[in-house]
């Protein structure tokens, strides 16, 4: 009867783990970047090369691409966390006049560069007879700590019930045996 109130509790108690997911890659990438996803999420990072077969079309790399010279504007940002520092490298687009940027430094180099893909042309407009409501969304609240990107949350708790059950096993177990 002890094994059973054991197995019980192994199988009442355990509380499911919730792991966050990665988002997928941009791909609407600049020239000279290609799209990149960790669990610090989407970004477009640089595309260095020596030669135009390191332009191969590739997981999120459009096709077409030569090696190039090219001026990025480049910012990087280490994450600190409990597993060690990570680096996130990201590509903002072309340096502008006097090799200045809004974010990040202006580095050049040789990069796999091309026409940026062409977004999908937007279908025909068409009048609405009568606009729809639009739907209130909750509002979104911040993050009260920073959990280095990745995030593990606990699921539902057991709670009362599976307190009570446990606690009527083990009595009717004991019971049991003094009886």
């Amino acid at each position: 009867m002890r094994a059973f109130a054991l197995v019980l509790l192994v199988l009442v108690l355990p509380v499911p783990a919730l792991a966050d997911a990665v988002g997928p890659a941009p791909a609407d990438c600049p020239s000279g970047a290609q799209g990149s996803t960790s669990h610090y999420g989407p970004n477009c990072a640089p595309d260095p090369c020596t030669s135009d077969a390191d332009c191969a079309a590739a997981h999120n790399r459009p096709a077409g691409r030569t090696c190039g010279d090219a001026a990025l504007c480049v910012e990087t940002v280490t994450h600190e966390h409990w597993r060690g520092n990570t680096t996130v490298v990201t590509s903002h687009g072309p340096c502008g006049a006097g090799d200045t940027c809004e974010r990040g430094e202006c580095q050049r180099g040789r990069f796999c560069v091309g026409a940026p893909p062409t977004p999908p042309a937007p279908p025909p407009a068409e009048p609405d007879p009568e606009p729809a409501p639009e739907a209130a969304s909750p509002p979104v609240e911040p993050a009260a700590t920073d959990d280095g990107g990745c995030g593990v949350t606990r699921g539902p708790q057991p709670g009362l019930p599976a307190l009570a059950l446990a606690a009527v096993a083990l009595a009717f177990a004991r019971r049991r045996r003094r009886g």
